[in-house]
C-alpha cells in the first residue's frame, strides 16, 4: 500500500457544495480517474481516503487537503493529471505528495487556518471604519458567538482564543483585504462568518478564501505536505 497526500482547491459555485457531498463527489473522481485507490475490508468496502478539517459552507479555498492510499506506486504527476481530467469546474488538484511515513490523520495535525476576506469595502462602508472595527475586537477578552446545542436550544460560547493574528492589506483598484489566522482542529475553532458577526458595524458579505491550513508547533509552522517527506 503506498499512502499520497494531495493539495487540491475549490473555488467557484462549489463553495456550496457541503463536505458530506465533497466526499461522495471524491469518491466518484477517483473511481472516474481509473486510480487503484485501496478499499476498505468487511461488509460495505469503502475507499481509504481521509480529508482535512471541513470547509465552511460559502467559502472557498486553494489549501485543502486529502490522504488518499493507493494499493501500488503511481507518479505524483500522473495522479495529479488524471484528477484534474475527471473533477468538475471549481475542483483542482494542485499538488501531491508520496508519503515517505506513516501519516497521522490531517484533522489530527492540522491546527491553524488562515483566511482571506476580499470585498469588505462594498456598500457605504468606509474600509478605515471596518478595520477600527477589528483593532476593537482583537482587544477584547471575551468574544460571544451564540451556536446550536446538543439537545437543542442554543450556547454562548467565548471564542476570543481562537483568533491568532490578523493582517489588513491595501489594494489600490480592489480596496482592502482582511487576511485572519485563527485555531482550527480538535479544541475548536471560529467560522470565519463568525468573526463578521462580532463586527458592530454592518458590512456587505464579502468574498471568503480559506488560504492556508498550517501544522503549528508554537516555534515552527509547516504545510501538511511538508510532514510527507
Amino acid at each position: 500500500m503506498v499512502d499520497y497526500r494531495l493539495r487540491y482547491s475549490k473555488q467557484g459555485e462549489l463553495r456550496f457544495i457541503s463536505h458530506l457531498d465533497l466526499v461522495r463527489g471524491f469518491e466518484r473522481i477517483l473511481r472516474r480517474a481509473g486510480l487503484p485507490v485501496a478499499y476498505s475490508e468487511g461488509y460495505n468496502p469503502h475507499p481509504k481516503l481521509g480529508f482535512g478539517p471541513a470547509l465552511p459552507l460559502g467559502v472557498e479555498s486553494v489549501a485543502e487537503y486529502l490522504d488518499m492510499e493507493f494499493t501500488r506506486s503511481v507518479d505524483p504527476e500522473e495522479i495529479i493529471a488524471r484528477l484534474n481530467h475527471v473533477m468538475p469546474p471549481g475542483l483542482r488538484a494542485l499538488e501531491l505528495v508520496e508519503a515517505a511515513r506513516k501519516l497521522k490523520p490531517l484533522t489530527a495535525v492540522i491546527n491553524c487556518a488562515v483566511y482571506r476576506y476580499e470585498g469588505l469595502a462594498a456598500g457605504q462602508d468606509d474600509p478605515e471604519r471596518i478595520r477600527r472595527e477589528v483593532e476593537r475586537l482583537w482587544k477584547q477578552d471575551t468574544l460571544l458567538v451564540t451556536r446550536k446545542a446538543k439537545g437543542g436550544g442554543t450556547k454562548n460560547l467565548n471564542v476570543r482564543g481562537f483568533l491568532k493574528n490578523w493582517q489588513w492589506l491595501e489594494q489600490p483598484g480592489s480596496g482592502p483585504v482582511l487576511c485572519l489566522e485563527t485555531v482550527i482542529g480538535n479544541q475548536g475553532t471560529i467560522r470565519p462568518d463568525e468573526f463578521l458577526r462580532l463586527f458592530a458595524v454592518p458590512i456587505d458579505t464579502p468574498r471568503i478564501i480559506r488560504t492556508d491550513l498550517w501544522v503549528d508547533d508554537g516555534i515552527n509552522r509547516v504545510s501538511p505536505l511538508a510532514l510527507c517527506r
